[in-house]
């Protein structure tokens, strides 16, 4: 039985719902077999609880008191043990890991209101046509904020760490970085993908 059936979760405005993107990532995490993960961003903590299921040991981190919130109901409706607690990004994360991952907001300047905005867009009609128009209309700000994840990333990843985002493929044409190799692992929407991020040292 898929272990995605034994699992149950809440969900509440401001907090980014549990979709195709979440899963994706998470499955993709999974392959990559690491003990110790780190997800940056957490939401709802579906894909760091799913994780802790597959026997990671998982911390998890979000800039959102309702995110965190939410993340420990999660955890304890699906009895598993997450180290979670509120950082900017890496600002409060000491630890090195095996595997990093994130599903960075569409919009970087989020603020609580747009959450729940977004949040009921997301279960409307309008879905498709906000996951098509989000890169154009986000674009700068969002590939500012993706830039700053793989740069800081580096110094809490260990040697063969890897850090793995969800990304639209506009996002990947306008990232700066020479130092870094980047490989589509799958395809999500019609626009995004999962993507590998290594590092050349």
């Amino acid at each position: 039985m898929d272990i995605n059936l034994k699992m149950k979760f809440i969900s509440q405005p401001g907090v980014c719902s549990i979709d195709k993107d979440t899963i994706k990532l998470t499955e993709s995490a999974i392959t990559f077999n690491k003990d110790r993960i780190l997800d940056l961003g957490t939401g709802s903590g579906y894909c760091a609880i799913r994780l802790a299921k597959e026997g990671a040991k998982v911390d998890a981190v979000d800039i959102s008191e309702d995110a965190l919130r939410c993340a420990s109901i999660n955890a304890k409706l699906n009895k598993v043990r997450i180290r979670l607690f509120y950082s900017d990004l890496f600002k409060n994360v000491k630890d090195k890991y095996g595997l990093i991952i994130s599903n960075p907001p569409t919009d970087a300047k989020d603020t609580p209101f747009k959450s729940r905005i977004k949040y009921f867009l997301r279960k409307s009609f309008l879905k498709d046509y906000l996951i098509y128009l989000s890169p154009y209309l986000f674009i700068k700000e969002r590939v500012c904020l993706i830039n700053r994840i793989i740069i800081e990333a580096k110094n809490n990843l260990n040697d063969e760490g890897i850090l793995l985002l969800h990304l639209y493929e506009r996002d990947v044409k306008r990232l700066k970085s020479r130092k870094i190799d980047i490989e589509k692992i799958c395809d999500v929407y019609k626009t995004t993908g999962i993507f590998k991020i290594s590092y050349k040292y």
